[in-house]
């Protein structure tokens, strides 16, 4: 078995492998959230569940995107992604000023400042096609072990 084969075979299973671990804990993530959704008695449970469903969208996505070789293909995922991406600092702050006992400082100003650069993040990435401040240009990396999405 010459070195070539020894490449094309790790291009063939290293995007497998990561999927399934990434599938994997999108699926945990995705269980600790409904689980958290059904037992909502406090915030902290409730910022919790928003937390973990967050990287689901996050490791889900990225699973999907890995599986994928056509710059289209991995900018749906891409998008995907950017749901949990976003938010996800956001509910984390929100998760430990609650979870930390300091959840009285947590006004609809200053939640509403937690998410306000989340939401420009997602608004220009949704919309990256009419000014190319996100992404000027992307294709496909063949260079590295499996492909992977380039952008510049």
């Amino acid at each position: 078995m010459g070195l070539h084969a020894v490449d094309v075979s790790m291009q063939l299973l290293l995007p497998g492998l990561f999927t399934v671990i990434l599938l994997f804990a999108a699926g945990i993530c995705l269980f600790l959230s409904i689980y958290a959704f059904r037992r909502y008695v406090s915030k902290e449970a409730l910022f919790f569940a928003c937390l973990t469903l967050a990287i689901t969208f996050y490791a889900g996505g990225y699973a999907f995107e890995l599986l994928n070789t056509t710059v289209s293909g991995m900018l749906l995922w891409v998008r995907i992604e950017y749901i949990g991406v976003a938010v996800l600092p956001g509910f984390w702050l929100l998760f430990a000023f609650q979870y930390s006992g300091n959840g009285k400082w947590l006004s609809p100003q200053v939640i509403g400042a937690f998410f306000f650069i989340p939401t420009v993040t997602f608004v220009l990435n949704y919309t990256n096609e009419f000014h190319h401040l996100y992404y000027s240009a992307m294709r496909v990396n063949t260079e590295a072990p499996f492909p992977l999405l380039s952008v510049d």
